[in-house]
């Protein structure tokens, strides 16, 4: 019974200081993260408009299919609905809602599975705006020193593989129109529409 009691404070123990830990390490960096003002929703991927010269519309390819609206002009309702789906604890949580994390980790533990989500919708945005464009930033780099074309493109010679699947959902018969519908450039340039090398 005593060695029960003694293992239990112990862990209890352990359990509390390393949860400090973890706040504390957060509370520091924390410090370095953008204001949400700082987040551009320029950053979002949205619907490609591909358009001749004359500003007609040639194509329309999309690898997210969003357009930005300003939230002034989305319904309250829908406002809210969105909220209640994504974190229902958005307006009483600091960023993260540690017993919707806990309970999605057990399941996810239990159920040998990774399907519950337990992020808050500020988890999301530093996810999504913060460390995609410093992972993105990151690739450019390698990019630009000759050493991340491989990594990248697994296809043969760091080239980009677009498989059987791909073809069918609109960026290469898009690409194939748009060579189609070229027109010569300017007068001595010999340029097509899209400019030198495309």
């Amino acid at each position: 019974m005593r060695l029960t009691l003694v293992a239990l404070i112990v862990i209890s123990t352990s359990s509390l200081v390393g949860t400090g830990a973890t706040i504390g390490i957060v509370d520091y960096f924390a410090g370095d993260l953008p204001s949400i003002n700082a987040i551009q929703t320029s950053n979002l991927i949205q619907t490609t408009r591909i358009l001749d010269r004359n500003g007609d519309l040639i194509e329309t390819l999309y690898h997210g299919n969003r357009t930005v609206v300003p939230l002034s002009k989305i319904s309250l309702k829908l406002q809210r609905a969105t909220i209640d789906t994504e974190d229902r604890t958005f307006y009483d949580n600091s960023g993260v809602d540690y017993r919707r994390l806990a309970i999605a980790i057990v399941y996810d533990i239990t159920h040998h599975t990774s399907t519950l989500g337990g992020s808050t919708i500020t988890q999301q945005v530093v996810k999504n705006d913060v460390l995609e464009s410093e992972h993105h930033q990151l690739r450019q780099r390698r990019i630009r020193r000759g050493g991340g074309g491989r990594d990248l493109f697994p296809g043969p010679r760091g080239r980009p593989h677009v498989g059987a699947g791909q073809l069918s959902r609109g960026t290469a018969p898009g690409a194939q129109r748009l060579q189609r519908l070229r027109v010569a450039g300017p007068a001595g340039g010999g340029q097509g529409a899209m400019g030198p090398g495309a």
